[in-house]
């Protein structure tokens, strides 16, 4: 046997040649043997055995004693723990299993069958402990997996939203360029140029789409970065990104703001709600569109309503979006907005709506607390 499977017997028992312990010892374990109360937390925080057995004869003290002892031995050990009986009812063999007992011998035993049942929970231990090892390990890689996914998503989401400013701006410029000189003599000498500026556009908002479905695929957790936040700030801010887009399609982006009181929430995250809410309107609309951003408090949270005039949804489209985001399930890259909205909405402890009418017009909304209510690990939400 190798002496780091540390083994304690608990006995009051005269030894002799017969007693466990000494049986034990003459095969070449590793015993040490505990006779007082007192002394056995610290026998066993000092030597951390591998086995205890409580060599446990009616006589000596009344069973209900002894169960409370085994409870308090057994808290939180990962050691096997085997009773060593005289005699045993099936009641009390039911309440030492209860309390988190591995084994119950009945004494007699001889050395051989002693030895054969210690090497068995010898075994389950050192499986046990290898367990626990490994499980440990996995947790430490999860998080580092977990931290570097986010750093991921946070690059991608910085990426995507500086880039999209930008590539808007460029997009308005060129619609105007084309509008100033269509018309004009020579045109058609600049005519291939901006087709391809046209091109390289809409080439690089769809890798923006791309980076947004990826980060979005493969979110699972979310980390927020929980601070102040003004709600109608970050609101003002996306109107004015998707601004000069909106003109220069015809659309008409306005916004009625409540006051809103300062909340707590991951700026960068609401700031992302935002701006998919609105995308998703504005992708809707053709000249003539109209688009109305409200934010407004209800209960103890606050409201972000974007509604538009756009072709109303068919009648259950909805629910089925809401329902399929709450599976994980993406309809087509136009869902991919919506679907990082409702997640974010969700790890802030809040929820979407998604709400379509030929009179008042489809709606996309999200309710969040004014104070986070989930703050999470890695977002779960």
């Amino acid at each position: 046997m190798q002496s780091q499977d540390a083994i304690v017997v608990i006995s009051s028992r005269a030894p002799d040649e017969e007693a466990p312990s000494a049986m034990l010892l003459r095969r070449g374990f590793n015993v040490f043997t505990v006779t007082r109360q007192d002394e056995l937390a610290g026998q066993i925080n000092s030597r951390k055995p591998d086995l205890i057995l409580f060599d446990l004869f009616r006589n000596e003290e009344d069973v209900e004693k002894k169960i409370e002892w085994l409870r308090g031995i057994k808290g939180g050990a990962m050691c096997s723990i085997i009773v060593l009986v005289d005699s045993c009812t099936h009641e009390d063999r039911m309440r030492f299993l209860e309390c988190g007992v591995n084994g119950i011998i009945q004494l007699p035993i001889d050395a051989d069958e002693l030895c054969a049942t210690v090497n068995v929970h010898l075994e389950a231990t050192r499986l046990r402990k290898e367990l626990a090892s490994r499980n440990a390990e996995l947790e430490d890689k999860t998080a580092d997996l977990a931290h570097l996914i986010d750093l991921k998503n946070r690059f991608l989401d910085l990426a995507t939203h500086d880039i999209r400013t930008p590539i808007t701006t460029m997009k308005l410029v060129s619609n105007v360029i084309d509008k100033l000189v269509g018309d004009m003599p020579g045109f058609d000498r600049i005519e291939k140029p901006m087709d391809i500026l046209a091109r390289n556009i809409a080439r690089i908002e769809a890798k923006i789409d791309e980076f947004m479905l990826i980060a979005k695929l493969d979110l699972r957790r979310m980390i927020l970065d929980l601070g102040p936040v003004n709600l109608n700030d970050i609101v003002r801010d996306a109107i004015s990104s998707f601004f000069a887009n909106a003109i220069s399609r015809g659309i008409d982006l306005d916004a009625s703001l409540n006051e809103i009181p300062l909340m707590r929430g991951d700026a960068r995250k609401l700031t992302q709600l935002a701006f998919e809410l609105i995308e998703t309107s504005i992708d809707r609309l053709d000249s003539g569109g109209r688009i109305l951003v409200k934010t407004r408090p209800e209960g103890d949270g606050v409201w972000l309503r974007v509604t538009d005039n756009g072709v109303p949804m068919e009648a259950g489209a909805p629910t089925r979006l809401l329902g399929g985001m709450e599976n994980e399930v993406i309809e087509g890259d136009a869902r991919v907005p919506l679907y990082n909205a409702y997640r974010i909405a969700r790890a802030h402890g809040g929820r979407l709506l998604i709400a379509s009418d030929e009179n008042a017009g489809t709606l996309f909304a999200a309710w969040v607390p004014l104070v986070a209510v989930v703050e999470q690990e890695a977002g779960d939400e």
